[in-house]
């Protein structure tokens, strides 16, 4: 299909923001990876859908699954 797709009209992803564990809840098979506020990779691919981010600080995380991003908060609270 074409055109614009928000993440979650396709994936369900949770919490946000998140303390520790981010969960994505998908039908098909995904492919995740994750980048810094300056573009930089900090979780690899990955097809895990449960990402630990506890090593991560506290930021914006730009989150990309199958070609779909979205923004995520990382706040350790």
């Amino acid at each position: 299909p074409q055109g614009v797709y928000d993440i979650h009209d396709v994936y369900n992803v949770y919490p946000n923001p998140v303390n520790n564990i981010l969960y994505i809840q998908s039908p098909i098979n995904i492919e995740t990876v994750i980048y810094n506020s300056l573009g930089q990779v900090v979780v690899s691919s990955t097809k895990e859908k449960r990402i630990d981010m506890t090593h991560l600080p506290d930021g914006i995380y730009n989150v990309v699954i199958n070609h779909i991003s979205c923004k995520c908060l990382r706040n350790k609270q």
